[in-house]
């Protein structure tokens, strides 16, 4: 999948999940942050993509070290989200909840696209 196709996906996909927060916010939780849970969407979002963007430009180089690439740009997504996830908890308790659920799930929705667009350009 190319980088523009899979940046408008992953933005629908984002965009998705964050009026599903505000959704949710205003029918089932009101006690939470919509805004909490839009800004742990938006920051796995932007990592997941920096991750796909430098992932796909390695695979035009060596696509036998596909599997090593992905490794290594998974963990530093997940290192990124870890740090942002710290920096929140010591700085913004009240939100700690809603914003570790948030960031998680939708980091673990736009992994899935990430994998499957780096796939579909492995097969092609």
């Amino acid at each position: 999948m190319s980088i523009p196709r899979f940046i408008i996906l992953t933005a629908l996909a984002t965009a998705l999940l964050i009026a599903l927060a505000f959704w949710m916010t205003q029918q089932w939780i009101p006690q939470y942050s919509p805004y909490a849970m839009s800004t742990a969407i938006l920051v796995s979002f932007f990592t997941g993509l920096i991750a796909y963007i430098l992932l796909y430009i390695n695979l035009d180089k060596a696509s036998r070290l596909f599997v090593t690439s992905l490794a290594v740009g998974t963990v530093s997504k997940m290192f990124i989200g870890i740090v942002v996830v710290l920096f929140v908890a010591i700085q913004y308790k009240p939100v700690i909840k809603e914003y570790v659920v948030a960031y998680f799930l939708s980091y673990f929705i736009l992994t899935a696209f990430e994998v499957y667009g780096l796939m579909t350009k492995l097969r092609a």
